[in-house]
């Protein structure tokens, strides 16, 4: 009988939770009668200072969840044992403290530093030959694997798509918008609106009685607003491309795919609201106008790198009619 298959998703919950769990029982022995012995006290630093990292590097080193972080799991085990065993059994946490700590954390920064400049290269080699949104995920990529690195190049260019890419972006041969004649920027703008009016509502009505969960529902609010700024901003900077051997479909940082055109059956306008995958992310409020059938699946990605599946989608465009006669006389030359 075949044993079940853990995928990546499963096993970081499963190692966040198995931390928690050994962190927990740490603590409350630290925190008990026992935790004044000093056998027990020194048994503790050990196991919270290099035992519990070592378990957590067992379980991640299949993932794609940095060793680094290695080294902050090291480091919160010796701030929860600083702060709740005796001080006089911190002899051996002292020690750490002085000398462990201090390599462990100059190896992460040269570490950090070189995959930085990895980074930078990789981005220099590749800002002239594609968009902004695909150097930098490709720059990433080069150093971090899997989710990682797609949460990184995603928060990045979220970041720099709401303050710095303030430039007009003109369409260039055989790209198609399909944020203008939506009104989809009102709508993500009436979106935001509520969102900062909500947030300071909310705030000023739990503050008095909880305030740190009125800060916690503030921050995350105040992140919300920025992640939809951000894919404001990228809407008219990211276009649906039709390029040589294959059509680049994206909507903003949000939904991104490449298609061969041997892979397209049919592309046809529509108006109808069929139950097809939309690249859009409002639903009926973007109907599409155009429907893409493939011979097979394909796999989209959306933000944080999270995949869905498809052979039927449906996208929105201002110039639907041009995509389609552009596409239908690429696939026939193809075909």
């Amino acid at each position: 009988m075949a044993s079940p298959v853990i995928n990546t998703g499963q096993r970081i919950s499963i190692t966040l939770s198995t931390l928690v769990a050994l962190f927990s029982i740490l603590y409350f022995v630290s925190i008990s009668e026992y935790g004044t012995f000093p056998v027990v006290a020194n048994a503790l630093i050990f196991d919270l200072i290099i035992s519990v990292p070592f378990i957590y590097w067992l379980l991640i080193r299949n993932t794609s969840i940095p060793n680094t972080t290695v080294v902050m799991v090291a480091v919160i085990g010796f701030f929860i044992g600083s702060r709740f065993i005796p001080s006089q059994n911190q002899f051996f946490l002292e020690l750490a403290g002085k000398f462990a700590l201090p390599i462990l954390e100059l190896s992460l920064i040269t570490y950090l530093v070189i995959n930085i400049s990895k980074i930078r290269k990789i981005f220099k080699l590749n800002r002239l030959s594609m968009d902004r949104a695909s150097t930098v995920r490709t720059a990433i990529q080069s150093v971090y694997q899997g989710r990682i690195a797609s949460f990184m190049s995603d928060e990045i260019l979220f970041f720099y798509y709401a303050f710095f890419n303030w430039g007009k972006y003109t369409l260039k041969e055989n790209e198609f918008s399909y944020h203008k004649k939506s009104g989809i920027t009102a709508i993500y703008g009436g979106l935001i609106f509520l969102v900062i009016v909500e947030t300071f509502v909310l705030h000023l009505v739990i503050s008095p009685y909880i305030p740190f969960l009125a800060w916690t529902i503030t921050l995350l609010s105040i992140y919300s607003a920025f992640i939809l700024f951000g894919l404001v901003r990228s809407l008219s900077h990211l276009p649906i491309k039709v390029e040589q051997n294959s059509l680049k479909l994206q909507y903003g940082l949000i939904n991104r795919v490449t298609i061969n055109f041997d892979t397209i059956k049919e592309i046809s306008i529509t108006k109808s609201s069929e139950d097809v995958k939309r690249i859009s992310l409002l639903g009926a409020l973007e109907e599409p106008n155009v429907l893409i059938h493939l011979k097979e699946l394909a796999t989209m990605t959306s933000i944080y790198g999270f995949k869905s599946k498809f052979q039927k989608l449906g996208i929105i465009l201002d110039e639907p009619i041009k995509f389609v006669e552009l596409m239908r006389s690429k696939t026939i030359h193809q075909n």
